[in-house]
């Protein structure tokens, strides 16, 4: 569809148009010309109702840009807290690893202690891994959607 610079410039023509046919028509002519003069009025109302309809189109655009990044932003805030907590989370079972370690070296004299608390430090860390693991995958999400703010912002920059 034509864009509404366009738009307008047509509706100026048409209306200059028919500003030079009226002056240059005489009145016995003007009998004659009243068609003419129907069909550029009828164009003229066309092409305001099609400039209106795409001003309302381009307000329509502009709010749904304005929700999604109220949306995105949302939840990009939301992707950032959990990535704290993870990190909170993986700090505290680094911790308990270590104090488990240090457990574990402290009773090396004691075989049954030490399977134990070994099979407690491999469980530990492989929670740390899944949480290593789900910090990644948020930080992969937060990421993406910071791009996808910065692509919206920029579309809605540039029209």
């Amino acid at each position: 569809p034509p864009d509404v610079a366009s738009l307008q410039r047509m509706l100026a023509d048409s209306e200059k148009a028919l500003g030079e046919a009226t002056e240059r028509i005489s009145k016995s002519e003007l009998a004659d010309t009243k068609g003419g003069i129907k069909e550029l009025l009828d164009e003229n109302r066309r092409a305001r109702e099609m400039v209106e309809r795409l001003q309302r189109s381009v307000a329509e655009r502009d709010v749904q840009i304005g929700e999604l990044e109220t949306s995105l932003k949302a939840s990009n805030d939301e992707m950032a807290k959990n990535r704290a907590q993870h990190t909170d989370r993986l700090k505290a079972l680094h911790e308990q690893v270590e104090t488990l370690r240090q457990v574990a070296n402290t009773a090396a004299s004691s075989s049954s202690n030490v399977d134990g608390l070994q099979r407690q430090i491999r469980e530990l860390e492989a929670r740390r891994d899944a949480q290593q693991q789900a910090l990644s995958q948020a930080s992969e999400a937060l990421d993406a959607s910071r791009r996808e703010i910065r692509e919206l912002q920029a579309a809605a920059a540039g029209g």
